[in-house]
């Protein structure tokens, strides 16, 4: 499933019968090639959802056992344990015989468990129009860096 399909549905915990947020990013361990977070955004601010503990990604809403779960940050969320995918977005993707491929638009992760399946780039699009996309399996990434991401294509 594509982040940007997820972005933006709300968080329901089942034992208290109500919204708790909505999703605003997830949190991807770049060595690990995984999700391993949802960035929450709620009456309490910014909180970190692992997971691991998301019982289920409905159409409509993604649902919690209840709010326990949720790490409520006091300020920024710690980038420690990765990077928020928001961040990675943009990225331009290289291949090995030093050629752009194009920038990165989505991740697609397997959900439950996080693991990141698929890059889609996009390369030409002038204001969202026309331009090609292109989707490179998880296999064929090498390095999520601080400012590109290497892949060798097969």
């Amino acid at each position: 499933m594509k982040i940007s399909t997820i972005v933006e549905k709300s968080v329901v915990s089942m034992a208290d019968g109500e919204i708790v947020g909505v999703v605003k990013d997830f949190h991807i361990d770049v060595d690990r090639l995984r999700a391993t977070a949802i960035v929450l955004g709620g009456p309490n601010g910014l909180g970190l959802l692992p997971l691991n503990t998301v019982k289920s990604f409905g159409a409509d809403a993604i649902t919690i056992e209840d709010t326990q779960v949720i790490q409520w940050a006091t300020g920024q969320i710690s980038a420690a344990s990765g990077r928020e995918a928001s961040t990675l977005k943009k990225l331009s993707v290289v291949d090995g015989d030093g050629n752009t491929v194009g920038e990165l638009q989505d991740i697609s992760i397997d959900l439950p468990g996080g693991q990141i399946t698929s890059l889609q780039v996009g390369k030409g699009a002038v204001f969202g129009i026309g331009g090609h996309k292109e989707d490179i399996p998880a296999a064929s990434i090498r390095m999520i860096g601080p400012s590109l991401i290497t892949i060798e294509l097969q």
